[in-house]
């Protein structure tokens, strides 16, 4: 058996998660998931790579944001149904 780093792991585990869509995996809004800035296969906190906390934040925001617009229109159509 081939053995995979964690970081590899994790990102075959968001890709499943995503139904194997790259794109999904980006806009994961599974903002609780423990391995949540993990999910490009790369450890945000290492000085290897860049870690841009804005750039966290900014989605963040508008995922709850977004979030929030769909699960209001989810219970206003419900109460109307």
């Amino acid at each position: 058996m081939k053995k995979i780093t964690p970081l590899k792991a994790i990102k075959a585990k968001c890709l499943d998660c995503c139904g194997y869509q790259k794109k999904e995996v980006k806009f994961c809004s599974a903002l609780n998931c423990p391995i949540w800035l993990f999910r490009f296969g790369r450890n945000p906190k290492s000085q290897n790579h860049l870690f841009d906390v804005s750039f966290f934040e900014e989605h963040i925001n508008v995922e709850v944001s977004n979030m929030e617009k769909i699960l209001k229109n989810h219970i206003k159509n419900k109460k109307e149904g």
